[in-house]
């Protein structure tokens, strides 16, 4: 069935799309780096 025309197409989600901000990536990868550091310092300890 198809759409009518004043339907707007769906928009394609792109997840990581926001990592092309600098500020937002920086923060993120240092997330990531500091919540690995916090897995691997508690498996160690246990």
């Amino acid at each position: 069935m198809p759409r009518p025309a004043s339907d707007p197409k769906p928009r394609r989600e792109r997840p990581y799309q926001v990592l092309r901000f600098r500020d937002f990536s920086l923060i993120w990868t240092a997330e990531v780096v500091s919540k690995t550091g916090t897995h691997i310092q508690r498996v160690a300890v246990a």
